[in-house]
């Protein structure tokens, strides 16, 4: 299943954006931070499923990505 998770100010936006677009059969999930959007990504995340990590720098949304490769050995997909 697919599942977009959106993090700042503009995340109901998005969220909402995508959930309207037909044919979507995903979940879509709002987060404030780059640390509760690495714990909603984790949390989904099984085996050979594929993440796009796409943000601007500034919110530091790079730290999802390190997260996902740290435990990528041990906790992702476990």
């Amino acid at each position: 299943m697919d599942h977009l998770v959106v993090v700042g100010d503009v995340a109901s936006l998005i969220a909402a954006g995508a959930r309207s677009v037909a044919g979507w059969s995903g979940e879509a999930t709002e987060v404030a931070t780059a640390a509760e959007a690495a714990q909603a990504v984790a949390a989904g995340v099984r085996g050979e499923d594929v993440v796009l990590v796409k943000a601007s720098n500034s919110i530091g949304l790079w730290s999802v990505a390190e997260d996902l490769l740290a435990g990528s050995a041990s906790e992702v997909g476990a």
